[in-house]
């Protein structure tokens, strides 16, 4: 009996590649997550050390061009961090769609995987019935 050759081969190696990829993407998408997450943390803690100083500026009192500014500053790091938590969102987003394509990679891969597996083993039953006929014959012949 002939060696055994699965038909997609090809088709299966192909969806692998597609699921290496997908997961590299992913990867690289959760890492800037984690980076956007950390830049958000950073900015969040520097509000709260203006917000600190600027109580402490209140509680001292002082000039009124420096409590402009203090809100001015406060002002553009809100505004920031608006803006990098909409940045936060997008990502979020791109993470979750990467991570479905990611799920549905791995269910392409397994099914060809199993179908395979299911190919093998029939070879292998096909396999030992030949070899089983194979035996029969030549007790039979040997008699």
């Amino acid at each position: 009996m002939k060696k055994f050759q699965y038909s997609l081969e090809t088709v299966m190696d192909y969806k692998t590649q597609l699921l290496d990829r997908v997961q590299r993407e992913f990867s690289e998408v959760m890492a800037r997550l984690r980076r956007q997450r950390q830049y958000l943390e950073l900015l969040y803690e520097r509000r709260r050390e203006l917000e600190t100083e600027f109580g402490k500026l209140k509680q001292r009192g002082g000039a009124i061009q420096r409590f402009q500014l203090f809100q001015e500053v406060l002002d553009r790091r809100s505004e920031e961090i608006l803006l990098e938590e909409g940045r936060l969102r997008k990502l979020q987003e791109e993470t979750d769609r990467k991570q479905t394509e990611l799920v549905e990679a791995k269910v392409d891969v397994s099914k060809f995987e199993k179908l395979k597996e299911h190919k093998l083993s029939d070879y292998q039953r096909d396999i030992r019935k030949a070899d089983e006929r194979f035996i029969e014959e030549f007790i039979i012949h040997k008699r």
